[in-house]
């Protein structure tokens, strides 16, 4: 009898171990259990993270969605929206009026079957799940019944692209941390969607229940995307709620190129840093927006520093052009959004940090530096290392951290605990994801 115990917690000890390799190594997960189905689409889980595979027509998808994950849609909304909302003070009757006013008519109508499809798996009103759609957009910032920017909630993520000399074996890499008020609700949310739409790309967008836009994403062409908040007081809600109209151009763009100006004839909303890349050429913009103002950046070689632009009440601009290189905070670069844009002094401390990191790393970048540089925590405020803050690359409201291959169409993703990047970070392949 003893001898069978000690057999049962040596095994135990053994799957213990693996588990904690897995982890720390980010090797592929150690399963996968399918957990429900719904037409063509399924629920998977591999330990770490729900998968939720979604397949046909936008109104098939949403449906899928909806079925698939009712019960945490309906908590994400209740929990998160409604008890986010209550506290910026926003009342859901009026921004359905003029979410319905000022952008539904924005929504590419394919999206708008998804939703209603959504709606129907779900079974909760159509107005519900297009609100929450726009929950970036509003949450964001406050706005005025007539639509117009009055207040701001600043965001502390971080994107970061590099390649050729920059890079070990000259690979294309993409990285990002999303930080995000997590109100221990987010991280119970958090699923990888794996599109597989009957009409444009094949992708997938690690998100939450409920939610069909994009943050961060791969397209089957290898088109990465990744966003930071720059919020400006000419923002505008008469436009695309943002995350779906970085779904939209995820889905139609076969290169980094044309994801670009898929954002630029968009009519958008409010103020963002959109980071995109693709395997063609190693191509890299950042782009710099609000609804008047665009802007592109492309890696070169350059000076790296801040400066006070804008007159007597001008921001900090800080800078950093480094060839083969490109990264963003909540701070832009164009002097015309410098001007009108909210500020951000912990986004200019992550900014400077970034700037040590990017010299210190410079030719070295690959998978488990960047590990390291999402999870780094060094305040260059204190001069010191310190616990996540807004002021840390890894901040204490980290709810998302990815790093892409888009050559490999490969990804590490961290999700489902905060701060993200200081937890498990498990390895997936488009190729293994699509098709299944």
């Amino acid at each position: 009898m003893l001898m069978e115990e000690k057999k049962v917690r040596k095994f135990k000890l053994i799957v213990i171990v693996l588990f904690v390799l897995n982890i720390v190594f980010a090797v592929s997960p150690l399963y996968s259990e399918v957990l429900a189905t719904s037409g063509k689409g399924y629920l998977e889980s591999n330990g770490v993270h729900l998968i939720l595979h979604l397949k046909g027509s936008p109104y098939e998808m949403g449906f899928q969605h909806g079925e698939l994950l009712k019960d945490k849609i309906m908590s994400m909304f209740d929990e998160y929206f409604i008890k986010t909302s209550k506290k910026r003070g926003i009342n859901k009757k009026n921004m359905i009026k003029i979410v319905k006013k000022y952008m539904e008519e924005h929504i590419p109508s394919y999206i708008i079957e998804e939703i209603k499809g959504l709606a129907d798996g779900a079974n909760i009103d159509y107005d519900t799940i297009l609100l929450m759609q726009s929950f970036l957009d509003i949450l964001s910032i406050g706005w005025s019944n007539e639509g117009k920017a009055i207040n701001y909630m600043f965001g502390g993520c971080s994107s970061f692209a590099a390649r050729g000399k920059a890079t070990e074996g000259g690979i294309l890499i993409h990285a990002r941390n999303i930080d995000f008020p997590d109100e221990e609700v987010l991280r119970k949310h958090a699923v990888l969607i794996v599109y597989e739409p009957d009409m444009g790309k094949k992708m997938v967008i690690p998100g939450w229940a409920g939610l069909i836009g994009a943050l961060t994403g791969m397209n089957e062409e290898g088109v990465t995307l990744s966003e930071d908040t720059i919020s400006t007081s000419d923002d505008d809600i008469k436009g695309t709620p943002f995350m779906l109209l970085l779904r939209n151009a995820l889905q139609n763009a076969n290169t980094a190129e044309e994801l670009r100006d898929l954002v630029k004839i968009s009519k958008k909303t409010t103020g963002y840093l959109v980071l995109t890349t693709s395997p063609k050429d190693q191509q890299i913009f950042l782009m710099e927006f609000n609804p008047n103002i665009f802007s592109v950046f492309i890696p070169k070689a350059g000076t790296c520093g801040t400066e006070v632009k804008g007159g007597e009440e001008g921001k900090l601009r800080a800078f950093c052009e480094v060839d083969d290189v490109i990264f963003g905070t909540n701070n832009p670069r164009d002097e015309n959004l410098i001007k009108i844009y909210a500020g951000s002094e912990n986004s200019i401390a992550r900014f400077e940090r970034w700037q040590q990191l990017v010299r210190e790393y410079y030719g070295k970048f690959n998978v488990e530096i960047l590990k390291k540089i999402l999870s780094d925590n060094y305040d260059v405020r204190k001069g010191k290392i310190t616990n996540p803050s807004h002021y840390t690359i890894c901040t204490d409201s980290n709810i998302q951290s990815i790093i892409m291959l888009p050559e490999k169409k490969e990804f590490y993703l961290s999700q489902g605990s905060v701060p993200a990047a200081k937890g498990a970070f498990v390895r997936y392949t488009l190729d293994e994801l699509i098709g299944k």
